[in-house]
């Protein structure tokens, strides 16, 4: 569900090639998901930049290390790595995610 809400902000050809994967970029078992569903486990998400080398921008590519951690209530941080990548049409459209790789 939180994917397809946030379609708009990727690129059409990388969404319908990510959805099938999506499940498995947070270094988080299904069953894991599953329990902190059924006990209504609040969990803090935070992504941030971070200043790790990435390749040079370009006018229509952009490439960023983000640092991702996810703290659910009464456990410890879970946090991995993500290499994204965003792309544009043209200089003047907007920035649509086109690439992800996660780093566990």
């Amino acid at each position: 569900m939180a994917f397809r809400s946030a379609r708009t902000l990727m690129d059409p050809v990388f969404a319908r090639r990510a959805e099938p994967a999506a499940l498995v970029w947070a270094p988080v078992s299904v069953t894991q998901w599953q329990r902190w569903r059924t006990d209504a486990t609040t969990i803090a998400v935070s992504a941030r930049v971070t200043s790790d080398d990435h390749p040079a921008d370009a006018a229509t590519t952009v490439s960023r290390v983000l640092a991702v951690e996810l703290e659910p209530r009464n456990e410890a941080p879970i946090r991995w790595v993500v290499y994204a990548q965003a792309t544009r049409t043209t200089a003047g459209s907007a920035w649509l995610l086109s690439g992800m790789e996660v780093v566990a």
